[in-house]
């Protein structure tokens, strides 16, 4: 992106195409803030799957237009710790913090009565280090989108409501 724009130089309109299943926070911010330094107006043109780091970008356009199958999704953040657990091929396993909070929510839901803590269970699967690691890394998430969104939404507190609902 920064080669090309360099090469045509300021923008005052682009149309960004993206389908994607994701990737990483970080990236989509610098992209953002790249497409921002050299472009007035952004539209993001979504045909398909804009997914978690993807909707990210999106959240960076000032207008958005999807076709009939485009679909953004919530910003699930999700990592591979050093202390993950393995799968059967001895691969370390994402950790999703929507995954864990939905173990979490569940357990207190069905529990009758003031039973165990759930998560000296979860613990026998995922390490406490890398739980705190996921919860960190959406707290990153959230801090992204909020600055992503400050582009073109001056309303700190909408941005922050939108921030946290997509995470």
């Amino acid at each position: 992106f920064y080669a090309l724009f360099r090469r045509l130089g300021p923008q005052s309109r682009v149309i960004l195409f993206i389908k994607s299943d994701g990737g990483e926070g970080t990236a989509s911010l610098r992209i953002v803030h790249l497409l921002r330094q050299y472009c007035r107006r952004i539209t993001a043109l979504v045909p398909l799957n804009c997914v978690s780091a993807a909707t990210m970008i999106a959240l960076g356009a000032d207008e958005i237009q999807m076709g009939p199958l485009a679909y953004l999704s919530a910003v699930d953040t999700s990592l591979t710790h050093d202390l993950s657990p393995i799968d059967n091929n001895n691969h370390r396993v994402s950790v999703s913090l929507d995954e864990l909070n939905r173990i979490i929510n569940l357990w207190r839901q069905e529990a009758k009565d003031e039973g165990p803590n759930p998560y000296s269970a979860v613990f026998n699967h995922i390490h406490p280090l890398v739980i705190g690691a996921v919860d960190g890394s959406s707290s990153l998430s959230v801090r992204l989108c909020n600055e992503i969104l400050s582009y073109h939404i001056s309303d700190q507190e909408k941005t922050e409501q939108i921030s946290k609902v997509l995470n």
